[in-house]
């Protein structure tokens, strides 16, 4: 009988420890999450007309009207601002309602990502979408205008 039983330092080695379930660590989850969600966004058109190319623009002709002596010092706050809100709008509502037509949230309800780290992976999009896009728009100001 005690042939059957497996001895105890053979049920110790063949099962599985409690820290090697499988499964990715919470942030390095959220992390690529985060990347899915930045290629998603440069993938989209409408997302990068509205957080690179109108902005740009925008700037452009705003500082080349010079009416009133208002110089690029006084639109680039301006244009900043609403490049900002309008980043935030289109990635994070108009896109999760596409991803919700289209499905993509009941698969992503599925993954082992949570509700809370698949907010905080659009969140660290929208974040990183909007550095990148201050940092054009100051560069863009500071070389190209006064």
């Amino acid at each position: 009988m005690s042939a059957t039983m497996p001895s105890a330092s053979t049920t110790a080695s063949t099962q599985p420890s409690d820290d090697s379930t499988g499964t990715a660590p919470f942030w390095a989850a959220v992390l690529a999450q985060t990347r899915a969600e930045l290629l998603m966004t440069l993938r989209r058109g409408e997302s990068l007309l509205i957080t690179i190319f109108i902005p740009v623009v925008l700037l452009i002709f705003f500082s080349s009207l010079k009416i009133g002596g208002v110089g690029v010092n006084f639109l680039v706050p301006g244009v900043l601002a609403l490049a900002l809100m309008s980043t935030g709008m289109v990635s994070l509502s108009i896109a999760t309602g596409y991803e919700r037509y289209y499905g993509v949230l009941k698969r992503l309800g599925t993954s082992p990502l949570s509700r809370g780290g698949l907010i905080l992976a659009k969140t660290f999009s929208v974040l990183a979408l909007e550095i990148a896009q201050t940092a054009l728009l100051s560069l863009l100001a500071f070389f190209f205008f006064d």
